[in-house]
């Protein structure tokens, strides 16, 4: 804790945890660590970035958030790394996604809130709504990337991309809802990336995932987790539980686990329900 006067600044002896608090921060390293450990797993971005319990992205959409490494730096590093032999277009392509959403929420600002196709709108429940943002729906990965977000405002991209499909369409929650909470939590949060992404994964945006196209959480899980490593650091109550239980729906519900809820849904007839919902509004 640093005491302030007029012409000088004053390091007092004092910790968070003495006066009652508890220091809550990610561990976030700077720029030039980030960029060091980025490099080195560039070349395998593409075939890495999507398994959750690896660190294969770049780390930086917290410093694009708050400006403290520009695009512009950051087309520099990549344009040396090309020179150099390194694949680079997978990753540029997350920085084009990222400033075309830009120029999209600029020139069509009413997809903040309206959907650009379709009447989807969701269906307004708030028992299924606070399950999901308190991590209790029972679906691990799902109750794991929430938990993450919760605890350090951070969320894996691969797990966002779960527990919007979940949210919008196993849950057939109104995207705006998630997108706020979202907005809530998340320290790297950018209007025009979140705003879109939901609407992409709502099947309601410009060029969005199809409608039709449903993850299934357990699949999703299995494929990219299948040792549960990400899900059990978040869910430490799962810690005992074999990996290939925690992505077998019937396992979940036939079964009581200490201090973890059964899925509050399943999952085939969730996404049958969403389907038939979805085709009376095309």
């Amino acid at each position: 804790i640093t005491k302030i006067d007029i012409d000088r600044e004053e390091i007092l002896p004092i910790s968070i945890d003495s006066i009652g608090f508890k220091q809550n921060l990610p561990d976030i390293d700077d720029v030039t660590t980030k960029l060091k450990q980025f490099k080195k797993n560039l070349s395998g971005y593409a075939k890495e970035r999507d398994y959750l319990y690896k660190e294969a992205t770049s780390q930086l959409s917290i410093d694009l958030r708050f400006g403290t490494i520009s695009v512009r730096s950051l087309l520099r590093f990549l344009v040396e790394q090309k020179n150099n032999g390194v694949d680079t277009e997978p990753f540029f392509r997350q920085l084009i996604f990222r400033d075309f959403y830009a120029y999209l929420l600029f020139h069509f600002p009413n997809l903040a809130t309206h959907n650009h196709k379709y009447r989807f709108n969701g269906i307004e429940d708030e028992r299924k709504y606070t399950m999901f943002c308190e991590a209790r729906t029972g679906v691990p990965v799902v109750d794991a990337g929430v938990r993450e977000l919760l605890l350090t405002g951070v969320m894996h991209n691969r797990v966002r991309m779960i527990c919007a499909s979940f949210f919008t369409k196993d849950l057939l929650l109104p995207w705006q809802w998630g997108e706020r909470f979202f907005a809530k939590y998340l320290l790297d949060y950018d209007a025009a990336s979140n705003i879109l992404s939901w609407q992409w994964s709502a099947g309601t945006g410009i060029d969005p995932q199809p409608y039709f196209r449903i993850f299934n959480p357990y699949l999703q899980s299995k494929k990219f987790d299948k040792d549960a490593q990400y899900i059990k650091k978040w869910l430490p109550e799962l810690a005992s539980v074999e990996a290939k239980y925690i992505h077998n729906e019937d396992y979940l519900l036939s079964v009581t686990i200490e201090g973890y809820p059964k899925p509050m849904l399943i999952h085939k007839e969730a996404s049958q329900n969403a389907l038939a919902y979805f085709k009376q509004r095309l």
